[in-house]
């Protein structure tokens, strides 16, 4: 007796010419706008780009604003996982923060138009959010310490050397000793290579340590230029550096905001539009027009604000706060705290949403690869719809090129005249098999890329020829078509593709399932072995005595007698325990169909027969 364990996802390596079923596919009106969760998020250009949050990932995914799909992804297998994530204003460039297997940290610049790194500084990682220039030349971020801060200048072509400050606090002329933490949405980099920053450091240490709240004004060549103290109250929330008034805001609690003098940071008066409201969040449109804050509970909870005279325009539409809020260059994108995101479109200030087309009972859709029947008037999702009481919609199974792929031996693959399947597994797999054939021939090819064809069973006709005993039955006896094969001599060539070509002239194929594994040797199937079918039809008989009869599908059944090795008694205990829940191919004899099942043992039992042999008895019921 042999086995034949499926290789997982078949339906991944393989490709055929089925037709498609000709049904309309399901779309919703808009699209669902909708990020997974726990993630690294940046926005630039017109894209999305996000990381999950995890210690072993390393690839950020670009998702494509305008259309609602992942538009690529980027991986970079040299690094044991991301810690930070932005993205240039023009989504041409990301830039992350990363840590190594060694434990060391770095930046890199990533370029998505070259696919290249154009900029690594290793050991030097960061703490605090990396910012960009507007004009996606430059970019700063502190080291792990809070101590260094360094700009790197982009010229013509490749990125030049980086800008590395002294320590701010020595070069600041305040009594501070030791910075405590910074604002997550600092620093901030103006086009003119000036940076600012705000930091919480701990002053007078030796009466205690009282903090100092210190807003910095760093020169393009690094060098604190200007400095000063912030009341104690103040927990910023972001920096606004607005070039086009020379001014400097702390968006932050309490007052809402606070502005200084671009060149000196004296401070200035705050706008009435502005003030008196506390604000959470902040986020600059890519053209330098206008700004959104998010007020923390005074409705409209997103305000946006003119860069020119800080009037304020009309409100971003949505339902409430976002935890984070960005631009992009034709979209605002707030992310909600359920996961989810709304998208909106800059110029006409409308929310992208999504709804469902309203369908007529009895319209078939294709939906996920699964094709589906309205059972009624309505605009549910079909998935959704099947789940309601009563459903709303019938679930009709896979479509046409994967239904030899679902375990359901009655659901068929088909295709006019022939049916051509190729499989390029990439492992070892001596074993194939077929069920619920409907075909004149079958014909399996392997061929190698270096060897050339290493295997060829020519047509193997799919006729049973059992029934003829003699002339008579020769010419009139009717011969039924054979519905199972396998074939348990693929010779192993990891790298050779395998072709199978099912053919009936003038008629309609048909394939129930295909199975690729690798074959395992039990025992030898004994004479005493018995076959049959497990009938779901419905018989049923009235009061007087008349049957109606409603045929449904059978499977094959099977109780294999086996003889295997007594020594060979444990181990083959364990390979079907570890099968006690994965449907695979049983084979009792090759040459005898009725010995071939697909399916899951119902109970097996080994008896210890002699010194030699022990007895098996496994019990199979087919799919």
């Amino acid at each position: 007796m042999k086995l034949i364990k499926p290789i997982d996802g078949i339906e991944n390596v393989t490709t055929s010419d089925a037709p498609p079923d000709g049904f309309q596919a399901w779309e919703p009106d808009g699209r669902l706008n909708s990020f997974p969760d726990d993630q690294l998020l940046s926005v630039g250009g017109n894209f999305a780009f996000y990381a999950p949050l995890s210690v072993s990932n390393k690839t950020i995914s670009i998702y494509d604003l305008a259309t609602g799909d992942v538009d690529s992804t980027v991986t970079d297998s040299a690094i044991r996982y991301i810690s930070e994530l932005s993205a240039s204003p023009d989504g041409t460039l990301i830039a992350y923060g990363y840590r190594l297997d060694n434990g060391d940290s770095g930046v890199k610049v990533y370029d998505t138009s070259s696919s290249q790194v154009v900029y690594n500084r290793v050991a030097q990682g960061t703490n605090g959010v990396i910012s960009w220039a507007s004009d996606s030349s430059a970019i700063v971020y502190y080291d792990r310490s809070f101590a260094f801060l360094y700009c790197v200048k982009a010229e013509s072509v490749t990125w030049g050397s980086p800008a590395v400050s002294a320590n701010l606090l020595d070069e600041s002329g305040l009594t501070v000793s030791g910075i405590v933490a910074i604002s997550l949405q600092t620093p901030r980099l103006s086009d003119a290579g000036i940076v600012f920053t705000v930091y919480r450091a701990t002053e007078n240490q030796s009466s205690g340590g009282d903090t100092a709240v210190v807003l910095s004004r760093l020169s393009p060549a690094m060098a604190v230029t200007h400095t000063q103290l912030l009341p104690t109250s103040i927990y910023p929330q972001g920096i606004l550096a607005n070039e086009v008034r020379s001014e400097v805001a702390i968006i932050h609690g309490g007052t809402g905001a606070s502005f200084f003098n671009y060149a000196d940071l004296n401070p200035i008066g705050t706008p009435a539009t502005i003030s008196g409201t506390a604000y959470k969040g902040l986020s600059v449109s890519l053209d330098g027009a206008e700004f959104t804050l998010q007020a923390s509970s005074v409705q409209p909870y997103n305000r946006t604000f003119s860069l020119t005279d800080y009037s304020e325009l009309t409100a971003m539409p949505a339902v409430g706060g976002y935890a984070d809020i960005y631009y992009a260059t034709d979209y605002f994108l707030g992310v909600n705290r359920d996961g989810t995101y709304d998208i909106v479109d800059l110029a006409t200030n409308a929310l992208i949403t999504q709804s469902n087309p309203t369908v007529t009972a009895g319209d078939i859709y294709i939906y996920q690869d699964h094709v589906y029947e309205a059972l009624k008037d309505g605009n549910d999702k079909p998935d959704a719809g099947t789940l309601m009481d009563p459903p709303t919609w019938l679930d009709r199974g896979f479509i046409n090129p994967l239904r030899m792929f679902d375990g359901k031996l009655d659901s068929l693959t088909t295709a006019d005249g022939i049916l051509t399947i190729t499989v390029n597994s990439g492992t070892l797999n001596n074993g194939l098999a077929l069920f619920n054939v409907g075909a004149a021939t079958v014909r399996v090819v392997m061929e190698d890329d270096t060897a050339g064809v290493v295997y060829d069973t020519e047509e193997i006709a799919m006729r049973d020829n059992s029934v003829v005993l003699g002339w008579h039955d020769y010419f009139f006896t009717p011969r039924p078509a054979k519905k199972d094969l396998a074939l348990i001599d693929l010779p192993t060539y990891p790298g050779a593709e395998i072709t199978v070509t099912i053919s009936a002239p003038g008629t309609t194929v048909e394939l129930g399932e295909i199975v690729l594994g690798r074959v395992q040797t039990l025992g030898e199937t004994q004479y005493s072995s018995n076959v049959g079918i497990i009938d779901s039809s419905r018989k049923e008989r009235d009061q007087f005595g008349n049957y109606s009869v409603l045929e449904r599908p059978f499977s094959k059944r099977a109780e294999y007698d086996v003889h295997i090795m007594r020594a060979a008694t444990s181990g083959v205990q364990r390979i079907l325990a570890g099968y006690r829940a994965t449907p695979i191919v049983y084979i009792g004899n090759i040459e005898e169909e009725a010995l071939i099942v697909f399916g899951f043992y119902r109970d097996f039992q080994i008896n210890y027969d002699n010194f030699s042999i022990s007895h098996a008895t496994i019990t199979v019921e087919g799919l």
